[in-house]
């Protein structure tokens, strides 16, 4: 199968997919208005629903069935517009599921705003205000049921090989084998990695966790045909500007899809404004969103969420520390030395998982720890209790660490809070981590916790710091839950 025949099923598919999408929200967002209609009149038990519009001056006016669905049209039409507009018919697997979810209700909200001048410019059509009220939450409630349904069919196709795009890394060094770690980690995007390309003689024929490098960038059109290659991720640092302006113009002007790996530069640089002096520009480097007053109202936030959650999970905390105390003599809780924000330490708290003494027996598994970097992890570690390993498969024992939020010590969401001998190890650009405050979830845990490498973890923190929103803490928040409760990455 020649390239073009393999990326034009690919984009018949996607327009397929993207085709379903419109017409199932426009079938939805019709039947939500006219279930909102007609409930308002049952309720308010006023004309029949099919009998021609009428004017009565004992009760008001009422509408039948035509004009009823000359708003439902319009409603939906205008929703669907705005749901174009806001780039909800792009690839599924292009959006993560809360983003999806978050600009479909972004999306209806501009919809009911339009609605609103529209029925004040077209004062005959029966759409007031608490209908436009009743309307967007009911829209919201069957479009997002339906989203997360056409995710789970796309999901299960791709699993059986539907719809999967073939891609090539583009650079079988750190960065390449990283980004395919986390493909192979988050299947729902649907990319199957047949290979590396590599312009490094020494890399050609060598196998990177089954992934095998097939040669270097000048062969990259026979690659092509003989792979079925629909995409090129390129992975390569952008140190080397020159090369990677020059492979970025040869892709396109193949008319080969691609996408480019943000390095750590650019991890570290997203806020940025641009100034020129004479010829030269320059940019400055903005401070992290989460100083000022920024960080006030995510201090704010935790505080709430600590002690909504210490109150309301305090008589399952009262059931652990019992099933604590009869499994394994020792404290209730385990307390360890940890570094907060500027590397300031503290004592951060957890619900004893391990025998006592058990910080005494760590040089004698030294030799038998499965991470890299300078992180401690044992799956089969032999000083956890009975219950601390159940307690570590929910991660359980991480709950107390609410006692560090309320404190100050710690934050909702954030980095992971290292310990000092780990620390010693760092590189500079590593110790970044420790510019804001450490927190009890955050970006790796929820994107593989221990299945990710050292760096991997360090970049990702990056990542979160130079791009925190409230709304990013709100969705990691989220994506902790099915993490916590499914054990992924949890030993």
């Amino acid at each position: 199968m020649s390239p073009e025949t393999a990326i034009a099923g690919q984009r018949i598919y996607h327009r397929v997919v993207g085709i379903v999408k419109l017409v199932v929200d426009f079938l939805l967002l019709n039947l939500s208005t006219l279930v909102v209609l007609l409930f308002q009149e049952r309720i308010l038990g006023v004309a029949d629903f099919l009998r021609e519009p009428m004017s009565d001056p004992a009760v008001g006016q009422f509408f039948g069935l035509a004009t009823y669905l000359k708003v439902s049209l319009v409603y939906s039409f205008v929703t669907v517009a705005v749901f174009f507009n806001r780039g909800l018919y792009v690839r599924q697997r292009s959006m993560a599921r809360l983003d999806e979810l978050y600009l479909v209700m972004k999306s209806l909200i501009i919809s009911a705003f339009l609605m609103m001048a529209i029925s004040v410019l077209f004062p005959q059509l029966p759409y007031a205000r608490a209908i436009i009220v009743s309307n967007f939450f009911l829209s919201l409630v069957l479009i997002d049921l339906w989203r997360i349904t056409l995710r789970k069919v796309v999901g299960f196709l791709a699993e059986r090989g539907v719809g999967l795009i073939r891609a090539v890394i583009y650079g079988a060094g750190k960065s390449g084998r990283i980004l395919s770690n986390q493909i192979k980690l988050h299947s729902e995007f649907g990319y199957s990695i047949v290979g590396y390309i590599d312009d490094d003689p020494a890399k050609k024929g060598q196998v990177y966790e089954d992934i095998g490098v097939l040669g270097a960038f000048e062969k990259l059109p026979e690659i092509i045909v003989s792979h079925d290659v629909d995409e090129v991720l390129v992975a390569i640092p952008s140190a080397a500007h020159r090369h990677l302006l020059h492979v970025v113009f040869e892709l396109r002007e193949r008319r080969i899809p691609f996408m480019v790996i943000a390095d750590l530069f650019e991890l570290v640089t997203r806020r940025v404004s641009v100034m020129q002096i004479g010829s030269i520009p320059l940019l400055r480097l903005w401070r992290s969103p989460l100083e000022g007053w920024q960080g006030y109202i995510k201090r704010a936030i935790d505080i709430a969420g600590a002690l909504a959650g210490i109150i309301i999970f305090l008589p399952f905390w009262l059931l652990i520390i019992i099933l604590i105390k009869l499994d394994s003599r020792g404290p209730m809780f385990y307390r360890q030395e940890r570094l907060g924000k500027g590397g300031r330490p503290f004592k951060i708290f957890k619900f004893r998982s391990m025998v006592v003494g058990a910080d005494e027996m760590l040089p004698e598994l030294a030799e038998f720890n499965e991470m890299d970097g300078p992180i401690f992890k044992i799956k089969k570690d032999p000083r956890i209790t009975h219950v601390g390993r159940l307690l570590r498969k929910f991660s359980i024992d991480e709950f107390p660490q609410l006692i560090n939020v309320l404190k100050g010590d710690m934050s909702l969401v954030g980095p992971r809070p290292p310990i000092p001998d780990e620390v010693e190890e760092y590189e500079r650009w590593q110790m970044k981590r420790l510019t804001v405050p450490q927190g009890v979830t955050g970006l790796w845990q929820v994107s593989g916790r221990n299945l990710l490498t050292f760096e991997e973890m360090v970049r990702l923190d990056i990542y979160y710091i130079e791009n925190w929103s409230l709304w990013l803490d709100l969705k990691l928040l989220l994506k902790t839950i099915p993490v916590v409760v499914l054990m992924r990455g949890a030993y």
